[in-house]
């Protein structure tokens, strides 16, 4: 006999437990065992599709994020280009080169016609600087 079985159960006690009982309660362990494992694999799929839709939804907002960000740096430059273009139509036309300067500003705030009748009122691109 083991020495572990023998420092706990009895050697009477031994000899009382039949063949079928120690056959039924290995069976009834090994059930239990079987079915807390299927449940810990029901529960590990569970988290595993919760923790998916947490991650599509999180890439989902960053996209949106990066999207928007993007618009945010293009609206920018457009602004920083129009602003630039504008300030250097101003200084040329104060300059006295102001025909050099329409010519060039295709790419300005405003329209030649607009810039040539704020030039005869002294209003340059007073509007845009203000934006």
């Amino acid at each position: 006999m083991p020495a572990a079985i023998s420092h706990h159960a009895t050697p009477l006690l031994l000899l009382t437990h039949s063949a079928g009982e120690v056959n039924n309660e290995y069976t009834r362990q090994r059930n239990y065992l079987e079915k807390t494992i299927d449940s810990l694999k029901r529960k590990l799929a569970a988290d595993s599709e919760a923790h998916r839709a947490d991650e599509l939804r999180i890439m989902s907002q960053n996209v949106s994020l990066i999207r928007e960000l993007n618009e945010l740096r293009r609206e920018i430059k457009v602004r920083d280009l129009v602003s630039s273009t504008n300030l250097i139509v101003a200084a040329a036309l104060k300059a006295g080169r102001w025909r050099n300067a329409l010519a060039g500003s295709t790419a300005g705030c405003f329209p030649r016609t607009v810039i040539y009748s704020r030039l005869r009122s002294s209003a340059v691109c007073s509007s845009a600087a203000a934006a």
